[in-house]
């Protein structure tokens, strides 16, 4: 429409449109209008703020200049008209005098496909509250179909009878509400929860070919599923904010409201690991973009909780994790520290008694005194280390009776000195704090950057995006930066580039890593014997974990390369 298209910017304009949503701020008022289905903002100043008639649900004529928002890129991104002069609005035709006089339509009706022009007037629906964020939104449930509704109603219940008035919002995959206005009418109780997996949650709501609709969806609904604690993000040790948990090949968060608290029972009882079973609302998610195919399936869930009760501990972990797993490596780690600048400390002592020796007594004397330190060091460090040997067995047998990995955790004393120098790889591995799409993001440009630092390729990184904060196994993460390392080795190696541009973020639910640069490039079907086996090396590590790696490159224009990956579906890399 010309009113953000940039032809109408600045002068006087015309509309038509009904008013959803107006609000009074501290120096204009603001009204939400919906002009062709497209939300225009109309900022009242000044005169134009009195005398306001009583437009939301009206259908009405607007006047006013063009002045749309922008954003910093100087790029219309919302249409909105400007007046200051009296009786800005015209009101065509009144809402009704009781919000609950509009259109009354069913649960499953309110964006059913019609002719019917009033679609963004108000409609009226009832039926019962199950799940409530104060404030917020609320879902609410007729037979087999549950809406959201956006509301700013604080005082409500799971179980309220309702009568519901609002807009229409489009915007979703689902038909929702917004602007709600609320009128009780009874209470009952809620029905019991379905019983769920991840996997039937996600096909009830894929559309099937030839416009055959699937099973009912069970967005909206309340569900139970089980699953394993994987992140708890609290505020405090008692407050919790998202949990997430890991069913069958799925990862997904459970939210709670604001100021949920824990009993210190329960906080202690939700540890990493712990198999638990979870009732909330469930939310589908699907691709903001339009699907070729017209299936439209979703690419994910999420639970929203009442009270921390809706999650329910079946078996807490074994005692065996994965941070007293790195805390038996340290502990190995420090152990052989010990015992190596010991011996180091008796080498030296034996050195210089010997010299002294030497310099003082006789050949005789001197190898008496060698052999008197030889047996010291064999005494000292044998009966030291046959210690050691002997709490390691008491380890290996402790271990045994808690059911333990105990061939990797003697794997942890032979494996000390070559972990040493990995260390720093590791720690970044293991830290809970780097399991997110967030921490992949900072090591790729840290990397990068460090990579380049000394050389005459200049690095140049894109904007840092939001990415989901989603848990990632440490394993996936590895081969997906081991991939990315090979391929800036390439670039300073093969490319002859002056400048290469690294950038990451989301493309629908996968996450993207691209390296371009402005080498000589090639031609990947003839690339030679050490290039081709790291592009071979490189789509190896992307198989492994379930991604793909896409080569853009010809003679002279330069090399693209993009990791994709879909982080929302968990597989484990072979070993």
């Amino acid at each position: 429409m010309r009113l953000i298209s940039g032809s109408a910017d600045g002068q006087w304009v015309e509309v038509e449109g009904v008013v959803q949503d107006m609000q009074n701020l501290e120096d204009r008022t603001v009204c939400s209008v919906i002009v062709d289905g497209v939300n225009c903002w109309l900022a009242l100043y000044g005169d134009a703020r009195s005398n306001i008639p009583a437009v939301v649900d009206a259908k009405v004529r607007v006047s006013g200049v063009c002045a749309p928002d922008f954003n910093n890129r100087s790029e219309a991104i919302t249409p909105k008209i400007v007046n200051s002069s009296p009786a800005p609005i015209e009101v065509l035709v009144p809402p009704p005098a009781d919000p609950f006089e509009a259109t009354r339509v069913p649960l499953n009706r309110l964006r059913a496909f019609s002719s019917d022009s009033s679609l963004f007037h108000r409609r009226v629906t009832s039926g019962m509250v199950t799940f409530v964020l104060p404030g917020g939104f609320f879902f609410i449930r007729n037979g087999g179909t549950s809406v959201r509704v956006s509301s700013s109603e604080t005082d409500m219940k799971p179980g309220w009878l309702v009568d519901v008035a609002g807009f229409v919002d489009t915007s979703q995959h689902f038909a929702s509400l917004k602007n709600g206005i609320v009128r009780k009418t009874g209470e009952s109780t809620l029905p019991p929860a379905s019983r769920v997996t991840p996997k039937s949650l996600l096909e009830s709501a894929s559309r099937q070919r030839l416009n055959h609709a699937g099973p009912p969806d069970l967005s909206g609904q309340r569900v139970t599923l089980p699953g394993r604690i994987r992140r708890v993000d609290r505020t405090d040790a008692l407050s919790p904010v998202d949990v997430w948990l890991e069913s069958g090949e799925y990862l997904f968060p459970a939210h709670f409201p604001p100021g949920t608290r824990l009993s210190q029972e329960q906080a202690e009882a939700w540890s990493l690991g712990a198999e638990a079973e979870i009732t909330g609302a469930c939310e589908l998610e699907f691709r903001d973009k339009p699907d070729p195919l017209g299936l439209y399936q979703p690419i994910g869930f999420h639970l929203w909780l009442t009270t921390p009760d809706d999650l329910h501990i079946v078996r807490r972990p074994p005692w065996w994790t994965p941070q007293r797993s790195f805390a038996a490596l340290a502990a190995a780690a420090g152990i052989l520290a010990l015992i190596l600048a010991w011996t180091w400390t008796l080498r030296r002592r034996v050195q210089q008694q010997t010299a002294t020796i030497g310099r003082q007594l006789q050949r005789v004397a001197v190898q008496d005194e060698r052999a008197r330190i030889a047996r010291d060091m064999h005494d000292e460090i044998g009966g030291k280390l046959a210690r050691l040997s002997l709490i390691g067995e008491m380890a290996a047998d402790e271990a045994a009776s808690q059911e333990t990995n105990l061939p990797r955790i003697r794997e942890l004393t032979r494996g000390v000195r070559e972990a040493a120098g990995e260390l720093e790889q590791i720690i970044w591995s293991i830290d809970p704090c780097h399991d997110t799409l967030d921490g992949v993001a900072h090591r790729v440009f840290q990397f990068a950057e460090e990579y380049f630092a000394d050389t005459p390729i200049d690095c140049r990184f894109s904007e840092f995006p939001e990415l989901p904060k989603h848990a990632l196994p440490p394993e996936n993460r590895a081969d997906l930066i081991a991939a990315f390392r090979e391929s800036i080795a390439n670039v300073l190696k093969h490319s002859g580039a002056r400048q290469v541009e690294i950038s990451v973020g989301m493309d629908g639910p996968e996450f993207e890593i691209r390296v371009s640069d402005d080498g000589r490039g090639f031609d990947p079907s003839t690339a030679d014997s050490s290039l081709g086996n790291g592009l071979k090396n490189m789509k190896a590590r992307m198989e492994r974990i379930g991604g793909k790696l896409f080569v853009e490159s010809s003679a002279g224009d330069g090399t693209t390369l993009r990791f994709r990956w879909n982080p929302f579906i968990i597989r484990s890399s072979p070993s």
